[in-house]
């Protein structure tokens, strides 16, 4: 059965069969492709016709979504660094607005709207470096190494100090005959 089937084929009309094109108006065509972003959306991709020839751009979405989010890309160096790993090894640039785009001619458009693509899923996937998300790994790295070196402790916990105020700790290590407790 796998000898008869046409893989190349197979792929190419699941593409055709997934990816709308929209007429917006005469110089605008909008593309929505079948890979999804963080909130599972399809990716658009606008074709915009310009006097010095065809822009692929993603209209700001991108990186407007992040920072809506919580994952401002820009906050860190670190972050800034992926952020222009990423669009340069896809020929991608970023517009003053957060707009992702590239410039291309008719003849390598198939070729450019793939790197836009690819590159939309992968500047979509800083999102993972939000803030809310890092402190939750960072708590689940905690939790790890106090499991593995078999450090007895409370997780969560809330304790009542001297100024009679509650206040809330991620763990909490009771105190043995070698140390005293931390928070």
């Amino acid at each position: 059965m796998m000898k008869s089937i046409d893989f190349k084929k197979n792929y190419i009309d699941w593409l055709n069969e997934n990816i709308e094109q929209h007429k917006i108006n005469n110089s605008i065509y909008k593309i929505s492709l079948p890979f999804l972003d963080i909130h599972n959306d399809y990716i658009e991709l606008y074709i915009v016709e310009t006097a010095n020839g065809l822009k692929l751009t993603d209209d700001s979405y991108v990186l407007n979504d992040l920072m809506l989010c919580g994952c401002d890309i820009f906050s860190t160096n670190r972050r800034k660094a992926i952020f222009n790993e990423i669009i340069n090894s896809h020929g991608v640039s970023c517009s003053p607005s957060n707009e992702l785009f590239t410039m291309t001619n008719l003849s390598d458009l198939p070729q450019k709207k793939h790197m836009l693509s690819q590159c939309i899923q992968k500047v979509s996937d800083l999102f993972y470096l939000s803030q809310p998300n890092i402190k939750s790994l960072f708590l689940e790295d905690v939790q790890s190494f106090l499991d593995r070196n078999d450090v007895r402790y409370m997780p969560n916990i809330s304790l009542v100090g001297k100024s009679k105020l509650p206040t809330n700790y991620d763990f909490a290590i009771p105190k043995s005959k070698q140390a005293p407790e931390r928070m």
